[in-house]
C-alpha cells in the first residue's frame, strides 16, 4: 500500500487478496488494484475483483466500489458468476452485504443448468 503524502486520505493498494468466512466455507477475493479513501471509507477497484466460494460459486465484477460505512458494494463495469445452479452476468451489479441480498441490473441474463432444480 502507498500513500503519496499524510495529507491526501487515499491509500492506493495493489496484488490484492483476502479470505471470508461464510456459513457454506470460506471464500476468497482478488483484485490487482484498488484504491481506499480513509475519510469517507469507501475503496474503490478499477479493475476486476474476483470473488470464488469453496462450493464453487463466483463472482467477478468491474468497476467495484465498497462503502465500509453502509456496507454496500456496486460494480458498474460488468459481472458475471456461476452458481450451483447455472452461470449469470449483467451491465451493474449492487449489494447490500448485511442483508446478503445482490442485485444484477442491465441486461441481466440467467442460464440455468437443465436437471439442478427439482
Amino acid at each position: 500500500a502507498v500513500q503519496k503524502r499524510s495529507a491526501e486520505p487515499i491509500v492506493r493498494m495493489t496484488d490484492l487478496s483476502g479470505a471470508i468466512k461464510l456459513a457454506d466455507g470460506p471464500a476468497t477475493i482478488v483484485a490487482k488494484s484498488g484504491a481506499y479513501n480513509m475519510e469517507t471509507e469507501k475503496v474503490a477497484v478499477p479493475g476486476t475483483v474476483q470473488v470464488k466460494s469453496a462450493n464453487g460459486n463466483s463472482i467477478d465484477a468491474s468497476n467495484v466500489a465498497d462503502d465500509l460505512n453502509t456496507r454496500t458494494l456496486s460494480g458498474e463495469g460488468g459481472v458475471e458468476g456461476t452458481l450451483n445452479i447455472g452461470r449469470f452476468s449483467a451491465n451493474r451489479l449492487s449489494a447490500d452485504l448485511d442483508k446478503r441480498i445482490v442485485r444484477l441490473e442491465g441486461n441481466a441474463r440467467l442460464r440455468i443448468n437443465q436437471g439442478v432444480l427439482k
